[in-house]
């Protein structure tokens, strides 16, 4: 049981993350991959062609992050960076052959984390949770969302 002490909303959120993360952990190991890396993977998939910066405003990450995550991507031959066609400075980048399969047998993996993170809450309940957890999220000033 957690002290009334620390019934505060970040160290919740916090311990609520540090949950999510060990579960992913489980439902994904041997694929040496990030929920992080699962969310960059699935927008790109979503949006062939995005930019770094759209990509870091998209999942929510700091410029200096995105590359970072983006570059070990590549690195693992499942995503593809080329140059921007209107804007040579900019990369474009989409998935590659592997990283579509790679990403479609992850997601079945990932698929079972939110269940197991949200067991506890009935149906109702789990609607509920996500619709005020989004709306925390998507009312968090752009510049906080940006130091994730």
């Amino acid at each position: 049981m957690i002290d009334e002490r620390l019934r505060i909303a970040g160290h919740l959120l916090r311990r609520a993350h540090q949950a999510h993360d060990a579960l992913f952990a489980e439902e994904t190991a041997g694929y040496d991959v990030t929920s992080a890396q699962i969310a960059a993977l699935s927008a790109i998939e979503w949006h062939p062609g995005i930019e770094l910066s759209a990509l870091a405003d998209f999942i929510g990450y700091d410029a200096a992050t995105i590359g970072s995550l983006v570059n070990r991507l590549v690195a693992k031959r499942l995503v593809r960076r080329r140059i921007g066609k209107h804007d040579r400075r900019t990369r474009q980048l989409t998935l590659t052959s592997r990283g579509e399969a790679f990403l479609s047998l992850v997601m079945r993996q990932a698929a079972h984390v939110e269940t197991r993170l949200l067991a506890e809450l009935t149906p109702e309940e789990r609607t509920v949770f996500m619709s005020l957890l989004l709306r925390v999220v998507e009312r968090t000033p752009t510049t906080m969302k940006a130091a994730c």
